[in-house]
């Protein structure tokens, strides 16, 4: 069977680590043979999880970069959908004297009224996502975090 590793940090003054290190190992043979003892220098294991987290950040930014490509594109294409199919309509408009600011504001409506469905289906299906995990995604907080994060995207 194998034991949990532990974990123990120790500071050594007027002794050399490397002294030190030997004592404990022998210290530790002594109760238990099969007993291993590793040292390595704080700031090398500081290091590491300096590491792991920006790596983790990059990661993280990367999907949130992608997230927003994707999202723009989306956006790019409902918009050049609805004005592509309502092109006579708009052409009608504007020979009639319309207003650009009115045209504009008629097929920006129509994007703002999809688009905000699509928000409230997606906090939908998230907060069931998240209820049907119990929380453990975002704490029990998703009630809060999801409206919170589609407020302010838009």
């Amino acid at each position: 069977m194998l034991a949990t590793p532990v974990t123990l940090g120790i500071r050594v003054r007027g002794t050399p680590p490397e002294r030190f290190e030997r004592r404990l190992a022998e210290m530790a043979a002594g109760i238990d043979p099969l007993l291993r003892v590793e040292s390595f220098p704080l700031g090398a294991r500081i290091g590491e999880g300096e590491a792991s987290a920006r790596m983790l950040a990059l990661v993280i930014a990367g999907l949130a970069g992608s997230i927003l490509l994707l999202a723009v594109a989306g956006l790019y294409a409902l918009v050049f959908f609805t004005v592509t199919r309502r092109r006579r309509e708009i052409g009608i408009r504007s020979a009639l004297g319309g207003r650009p600011e009115r045209i504009l504001g008629s097929i920006l409506s129509g994007v703002a009224w999809r688009l905000a469905i699509g928000i409230a289906v997606g906090l939908v299906v998230a907060w069931l996502a998240d209820a049907a995990v119990r929380g453990e995604f975002m704490a029990g907080r998703g009630a809060v975090i999801l409206p919170a994060v589609a407020l302010q995207a838009e």
